[in-house]
């Protein structure tokens, strides 16, 4: 534990410059765009010149890269034809974001009626095929780039205002947002200045996206004839016009420019999907501090159940702060933790938010999402040999995941496992090792060493210490403790053991049947409970200083998931439960001494001072 290892605030913001595959990506863009603004005094040809008796010749001095079957220079064509091919997608992309920035924010400020309009108006659209609708467009006003750019435009605008309508919705709330509305700032004002700002780059990145679709079907409906007219150099008509070619066996002047289509949309779709990626905020909301996990209001119902498995969690994780969720199994405690992640059981509906580092997960795209699940979040599972690959060696499940995302080279990768193998009380001979060469102690290291590669701002917990022995058990703990410090990580500790979660958290959050029952400072909560059930737990954990004897044990079961819940799950199988809890659902309320202890009990004040207390 003697190495020095500090926090690398770079690396979200870096992991997008750091992968050669973007750098590759990028200057691949980079030289198109050149192309297609350079093209009209580059070409070595006239583009349009025909030449029959020249037709089909292969690349030579004059032609690099051969004549197609009109005898036309095959590389003047390329050059000129990325302007037409990139200035068909580009006006998809400037059309639908603007319009589709607009609808998104007005349905999302607004809400109501217009929101409900604006939103099944763009559904509707969804639901038709923007390749049909451009051909319906075409067979009326005939070919050329308006009717296509106009028609795809329209089918891209709901990928915009949804995510608009999506990231405004979780910015509105923000307390910036508020302060600019008390100081008089208009709708149009707040949306325009200060939402937009900090919304665009995820915009722009789905808009970098839609770039190389719109290049992709553009060229599709020229191959089909519907596109550019005929003399126009044009990607896509190359391709329509190649057929000739191939026939006669020279396919060069058709797969040229369909391994420039393959390129460009590819290196469009890395660029804008790196982009995308959750990077630290900068510049003036820096200062705002959002937690590291923040959940509101967060209810799960799966199919078949008569009540949800989740129900109005609301859940907060500060930075460099241990939060414990303690619970019985099956009270929720593992798919709330791995909801920061979205993972959640198929079919899952979900209500509420999940922030994490104040973007909302469930709302996320999936680059972003797996941005967030690459770098901010990180999880150590309960089982150490059953969450690492046991055919592969431990340096390959250490350093695999950074190296596939961009995040680091392998070179580099490697030094910052060994970093965090020290940190943790393992030595660089690890890495050779295969999980079944080490011990479950030494395995779960492991994971916990692999859940900081990526730097993460939230480290999730669950259950970590369940497969291990007591000794185990401590030093784990112990290293949880101090990589928190040392870091700075926001850390989520899922456990059922209300001793352990003593000993390692600040603040304690209760939970029975999907529910949070209690919350407050672990200290304040262990001692003074003010729930029943917490109580009962604390009564029913064996302690080497306590009576001897039985242990005391919660009669009864959890309330079945097929039978429908009105008022306190724990009613039946509370002591001080009345009519009232088996009719309402109680509300959190705080202690009287202390504003940050919240319990959900219609008598807790039976608790204060009660033989109850712990």
């Amino acid at each position: 534990m003697s190495a020095v290892l500090t926090r690398r605030p770079g690396l979200a913001r870096n992991r997008a410059t750091r992968s050669p595959l973007h750098l590759v990506c990028l200057g691949l863009v980079t030289l198109v765009v050149l192309a297609a603004l350079l093209a009209p005094w580059v070409v070595p040809h006239d583009p349009n010149a025909v030449d029959l008796g020249n037709a089909l010749a292969g690349p030579s001095a004059a032609h690099p890269l051969g004549v197609d079957a009109a005898g036309r220079d095959t590389l003047s064509r390329l050059l000129l034809g990325a302007r037409t091919s990139l200035l068909g997608p580009l006006g998809v992309v400037v059309f639908s974001t603007v319009a589709g920035i607009a609808i998104g924010m007005a349905a999302a400020w607004r809400g109501g009626w217009l929101d409900s309009v604006l939103s099944r108006s763009t559904e509707l659209v969804f639901a038709f095929p923007g390749m049909l609708l451009a051909i319906l467009i075409i067979s009326v006003y005939g070919e050329g780039l308006v009717a296509p750019v106009t028609a795809l435009a329209l089918a891209y605008l709901p990928y915009v205002s949804r995510l608009t309508r999506s990231l405004v919705l979780a910015e509105r709330v923000r307390p910036y947002v508020s302060a600019y509305q008390v100081q008089g700032h208009s709708a149009v004002q707040i949306c325009l200045r200060h939402i937009l700002p900090n919304i665009a780059p995820v915009v722009l990145a789905q808009s970098t996206i839609n770039f190389g679709y719109a290049l992709m079907d553009l060229a599709g409906l020229s191959f089909l004839g519907l596109g550019v007219p005929a003399l126009t150099p044009d990607w896509g008509r190359m391709v329509f016009d190649g057929q000739t070619a191939i026939q006669h066996g020279y396919p060069l002047s058709a797969i040229l420019p369909c391994v420039f289509i393959v390129l460009t949309v590819v290196a469009f779709n890395v660029v804008g999907e790196r982009w995308g990626r959750p990077c630290l905020q900068e510049g003036p909301m820096k200062q705002a501090h959002p937690p590291t996990l923040d959940i509101q209001g967060l209810r799960v119902t799966l199919p078949g159940t008569a009540r949800p498995v989740l129900d109005g969690v609301d859940l907060t994780v500060s930075a460099g702060e241990t939060v414990a969720l303690v619970g019985e199994s099956g009270s929720g405690k593992s798919l709330t933790s791995r909801s920061a992640l979205r993972l959640l059981p198929p079919g899952a509906a979900v209500e509420g938010t999940v922030r994490v580092c104040g973007d909302d997960v469930l709302a996320m795209d999936g680059g972003r999402l797996r941005g967030v699940r690459a770098g901010t979040v990180a999880m150590v599972f309960q089982d150490p040999r059953a969450a690492v690959n046991p055919l592969r060696r431990i340096g390959d499940f250490l350093t695999e995941s950074v190296t596939l995302t961009g995040a680091m080279g392998r070179t580099e990768a490697t030094a910052r496992a060994v970093e965090l193998l020290e940190a943790v009380g393992l030595d660089a001979s690890v890495l050779r090792k295969y999980p079944g060469q080490v011990s479950g102690g030494m395995l779960q290291r492991v994971v916990i060493a692999a859940a900081l590669m990526g730097d993460p701002s939230l480290l999730m917990a669950d259950e970590p210490t369940t497969a291990l022995d007591v000794t185990s058990q401590a030093e784990v703990i112990a290293l949880l403790a101090a990589l928190r410090e040392r870091f700075g990580t926001g850390l989520l500790f899922v456990t059922h053991d209300l001793e352990l979660a003593a000993a390692i958290s600040d603040r304690v959050y209760v939970m029975y049947a999907g529910r949070i029952v209690e919350t407050g400072p672990a200290e304040v909560l262990f001692r003074r409970p003010r729930h029943p059930y917490t109580a009962a737990l604390l009564a029913s954990t064996p302690r080497m200083e306590g009576p001897r004897g039985r242990l005391a044990a919660i009669e009864g079961q959890p309330p079945d998931l097929r039978e429908p819940l009105h008022g306190c799950a724990f009613a039946a199988r509370c002591p001080f439960a009345t009519e009232v809890c088996d009719l309402r659902a109680p509300l959190q309320s705080a202690a009287p001494d202390r504003a940050d202890h919240h319990a959900a009990c219609h008598h807790s004040d039976l608790l204060e001072g009660s033989a109850v207390d712990a």
